[in-house]
């Protein structure tokens, strides 16, 4: 298991691996430019996420 201080962190790298396999994929799929695909998907991903995370934060004190 994960220490309790690295929760987010690893939760940011894991969700961050899974963004690149699944943007790689899309693009392969879809015979588009892969560089872009994953570029796309980690940019909207990591940027829903954290946003989800802040507004999560904000709500909860």
């Amino acid at each position: 298991m994960v220490n309790r201080s690295y929760k987010v962190a690893s939760t940011y790298f894991g969700v961050l691996l899974a963004l690149i396999i699944t943007g790689y994929l899309a693009a392969r799929i879809g015979n588009n430019d892969r560089k872009k695909g994953i570029t796309r998907n980690v940019l909207s991903g990591l940027f829903t996420m954290t946003a989800t995370y802040l507004i999560g934060r904000l709500l909860h004190k």
